[in-house]
């Protein structure tokens, strides 16, 4: 009767284990990949977040890929908003920063991100070369700043398409 009764207590722990083993498998497993995608993508966000911080383009160009086209909305927004808070940031600091680095002159702007204008009284080529071709975002952000002050049109920082379509409308000014 021992063994008999023994037999059964295992067996019906193999049961119970299979059936929370497989409730666990059909409830909680999915919800931890959808979790471990999530950490995946805040980290990846982080390191491409951290790349556009220290003035890299190739983060910006990588997060606003990630802001646009994301697989899952999660990420979408967690990069819409790093690249908000982040575009912020440079706003804010290179606002100042013109006024200190280049007394606002846009041309001097230019030159100091390496762009000298051909003409000092026309800044505009040279600082929409900047903002088309620099590697380095700190320069891109003073060449934005630069080109509101040489134009008077108030461009959304790092709004490249933006700046296209005026310099499309205006093109003699941007050649």
């Amino acid at each position: 009767m021992q063994v008999a009764r023994e037999v059964t207590e295992r067996e019906a722990g193999n049961l119970i284990k299979q059936t929370v083993d497989a409730k666990v498998a059909q409830e909680v497993n999915p919800r931890m990949a959808v979790l471990d995608r999530n950490l995946t993508a805040l980290g990846e966000l982080a390191d491409i977040g951290m790349r556009m911080r220290i003035g890299l383009r190739s983060g910006l160009t990588d997060l606003t890929a990630r802001a646009k086209s994301a697989d899952s909305e999660f990420e979408r927004r967690r990069a819409e908003g790093l690249l908000t808070r982040i575009t912020a940031d440079y706003e804010a600091v290179y606002t100042v920063t013109f006024q200190q680095e280049s007394g606002g002159s846009p041309a001097t702007a230019a030159t100091a991100a390496g762009f000298p204008p051909k003409d000092p009284n026309k800044p505009v080529p040279a600082l929409v070369n900047v903002i088309r071709s620099n590697r380095h975002l700190d320069y891109v952000a003073l060449a934005f700043i630069a080109l509101r002050k040489a134009t008077g049109q108030q461009f959304t920082m790092f709004d490249f398409a933006q700046v296209e379509r005026w310099c499309k409308e205006k093109a003699p000014v941007c050649d």
